[in-house]
C-alpha cells in the first residue's frame, strides 16, 4: 500500500494590474492623512480587496495583485467618501512570480514551494562603476544573481524627498526619484532578483557625516527638520 502525503495548497497570485485615474481638485495629493485615496477592487462573488492609491505628479494608480482569478469591478474612495471615476472593469488570469517568506533551513522560502537561497550583492546606488542600477538588475540576472539590496539615497536621485543638489518643498516628493525606481523594478522582476528595499541609511543621522538635507551642519534645528522629512516618508 502508497501512503500519500496530504495535499498542500500551494498559493497562487494573479497580475499584476496597474489601475490609473484622475480625481480633480485634490491639494494634498502627497499627504495621505489629508487624502487618503483607496482602490476597492470587487468580485463578481462579492469579495473586496483594497489597495492604496499613489499620485505620479499626473494621475492616480494602485498595484493589484491577488490570490483570485476573474473579472473585477473597481470603486475609488477619497477620505472613506466614494468618488466617481472611469475605470473600465478588468480580469486577472496571468499568474505572477510567487513572494519570498521567511521559513525552511536556510530562512527564506518561496510561497510555491522550494527555498530561497540569496545569491548576489549589495549594489546600493549608481556609481562610476555601476552608472544604472536598473541595468546592473539584467546584469546580474543574466550572471545567475537572484538578489541585491539597494539604497533609497539622496545622492544618485533615488530619495524623493530629498534629491541632491535639487531645491525642494519640504514634504513634497520629487517624481524623477520614483521614476528610477520603476526601471529598477521592472527590470529586477524580469530577470527574477528580489532586492532589499533600503528605506532610510546611517548618513542622515550621523553628527559626523555631512548629510543633512538643508545647510550640510548636524544643528538642532536641522535634525528637527530632517526628523520631519523622514516622518512624512514613513507616512507615505
Amino acid at each position: 500500500m502508497m501512503i500519500l502525503p496530504p495535499l498542500v495548497e500551494t498559493p497562487v497570485w494573479y497580475g499584476t494590474k496597474k489601475i490609473q485615474f484622475s480625481i480633480p481638485d485634490i491639494v494634498h495629493a502627497y499627504d495621505p492623512v489629508q487624502s487618503d485615496v483607496r482602490v476597492w477592487v470587487k468580485t463578481k462573488s462579492g469579495k473586496v480587496e483594497s489597495r492604496l492609491a499613489y499620485f505620479d505628479g499626473r494621475s492616480w494608480n494602485a498595484i493589484f495583485k491577488s490570490r483570485l482569478a476573474g473579472p473585477y469591478k473597481v470603486e475609488v474612495t477619497v477620505n472613506g467618501a466614494k468618488v466617481l471615476t472611469k475605470i473600465a472593469d478588468f480580469d486577472l488570469r496571468s499568474t505572477v512570480e510567487p513572494f519570498v517568506r521567511r521559513g525552511g533551513l536556510r530562512g527564506f522560502v518561496f510561497e510555491s514551494g522550494g527555498e530561497y537561497w540569496p545569491i548576489g550583492y549589495n549594489v546600493a546606488w549608481s556609481n562610476r562603476e555601476v552608472p544604472d542600477v536598473a541595468q546592473e538588475m539584467t546584469t546580474m540576472a543574466k550572471s545567475g544573481a537572484n538578489w541585491s539590496r539597494i539604497w533609497a539615497c539622496h545622492w544618485d536621485g533615488k530619495n524623493p524627498f530629498w534629491i541632491a543638489n535639487k531645491k525642494q518643498v519640504l514634504g513634497e516628493m520629487d517624481q524623477s526619484a520614483f521614476a528610477k525606481w520603476d526601471a529598477i523594478v521592472a527590470a529586477a522582476e524580469a530577470g527574477k532578483v528580489n532586492f532589499q528595499f533600503v528605506l532610510f541609511h546611517h548618513g542622515p543621522y550621523s553628527s559626523t557625516v555631512a548629510l543633512i538635507p538643508l545647510s550640510g551642519a548636524a544643528t538642532p534645528l536641522n535634525l528637527v527638520l530632517l526628523a520631519r522629512v523622514i516622518v512624512l516618508g514613513v507616512r507615505q
